[in-house]
């Protein structure tokens, strides 16, 4: 299929940063140590992925829009490809977060049910983040932004992060299973919601301009 082809093309543009993600998992294990709470390397981890996603909008530039434009496709297969490459660099720090958590988790000992729930939290936190960060990308296209603006995007990725962290939080708190399970369904039945009507609006918006 096309769009795997185009997922490929992201991946090599996205080759040193998805290199790098090794050295994200011993900082998570550290960071993990260092506050005796496996849960936060698994946050920082995912937070890297989700910025990590974004390379492929960074790589292409205003005079030279990539090589993955010279390949035959429709729009549509552009954005999805563009997408589904960020889910899977999503799912990868996720599962880096467990490998993350099972290692701090030799060391310093919490609940196990805790690992279900971060998990949960996580994967709808950089689903949520990626979505808005890529429409965010969309938008902005080749134009030139003030260098401010640049870091705009990123915001999404640090709110998920710090919104994420504090309900965990709230969670070992508040003990109470159903009411757990039901905010975890539901946030990550928004989470596919959102990041399926973040692709059909960056879609839109790649139908009125060359760029994908």
């Amino acid at each position: 299929m096309r769009i795997v082809k185009f997922i490929k093309a992201d991946f090599i543009l996205t080759r040193p940063q998805v290199k790098l993600m090794g050295c994200f998992l011993i900082l998570a294990v550290l960071v993990s140590l260092c506050v005796s709470n496996p849960g936060f390397g698994v946050f920082f981890i995912c937070f890297g992925s989700v910025i990590f996603a974004n390379t492929p909008f960074n790589s292409i530039r205003a005079s030279d829009c990539g090589f993955t434009n010279l390949l035959p496709a429709t729009t549509f297969t552009r954005v999805a490809g563009r997408y589904l490459f960020g889910v899977i660099m999503c799912l990868l720090g996720v599962t880096m977060g467990v490998i993350s958590w099972l290692i701090s988790n030799c060391f310093v000992k919490v609940d196990s049910k805790l690992l279900g729930q971060t998990v949960l939290i996580v994967l709808a936190g950089t689903l949520i983040a990626l979505a808005i960060q890529y429409i965010m990308f969309y938008i902005r296209g080749n134009k030139a932004v003030n260098q401010w603006l640049v870091f705009l995007p990123f915001l999404p990725g640090l709110l998920f992060f710090a919104f994420g962290t504090s309900l965990l939080q709230w969670m070992n708190e508040v003990e109470n299973f159903g009411v757990h399970m039901a905010i975890l369904a539901g946030l990550n039945g928004a989470a596919v919601i959102i990041l399926a009507a973040a692709m059909a609006i960056s879609y839109q918006i790649c139908k009125r301009r060359d760029f994908s």
